[in-house]
């Protein structure tokens, strides 16, 4: 399927789980955004083993999942920004990562912050990794916690549905 098929995301609930803290799967962003890439990176290496070929379509590919990692990793850093009092009630509305309801320790902070200066690949990722740095350092960060709320609107006007 992933070698007929773009890899993304699809903003529909195609499955339903059970959760806890203690799940694996209870992981962070920041902390699966590595194990993500070097996934995928390891099937892009075989994928080009099989159709050296499809040189640019492997590289289309890879172009995506820095994309994806980037704008994942940037959700996750505007949750770590979000009220408490202010988090939407309905579990129908929230992602598995606002149910968890976890906060970053200051250093997975800092690494997600570190992975998405390094996932950035276009000139609108550039420009939101320095937006979202500027507003962390003037600590302006409601814009951030505003963001997570709204991810659907936001990713509508930045063109990412």
């Amino acid at each position: 399927m992933a070698e007929a098929w773009d890899v993304g995301h699809l903003n529909k609930r195609l499955w339903s789980w059970r959760q806890n803290s203690e799940s694996h799967s209870a992981r962070t962003i920041e902390s699966m955004a590595h194990d993500y890439d070097a996934n995928l990176g390891w099937y892009c290496d075989e994928h080009l083993k099989r159709w050296p070929e499809h040189g640019a379509l492997v590289q289309e590919w890879r172009t995506s999942i820095r994309h994806y990692l980037f704008w994942a990793l940037v959700y996750e850093v505007a949750l770590h920004f979000r009220n408490r009092k202010t988090a939407r009630q309905s579990e129908d509305d929230r992602s598995l990562f606002e149910i968890m309801d976890y906060r970053l320790t200051p250093e997975q902070f800092r690494s997600a912050l570190s992975q998405l200066r390094a996932y950035r690949t276009s000139a609108m990722e550039h420009l939101a990794y320095a937006a979202l740095t500027t507003s962390i350092a003037l600590r302006l960060t409601w814009p951030v916690a505003w963001m997570s709320r709204h991810q659907a609107a936001v990713r509508t006007v930045l063109g990412l549905e």
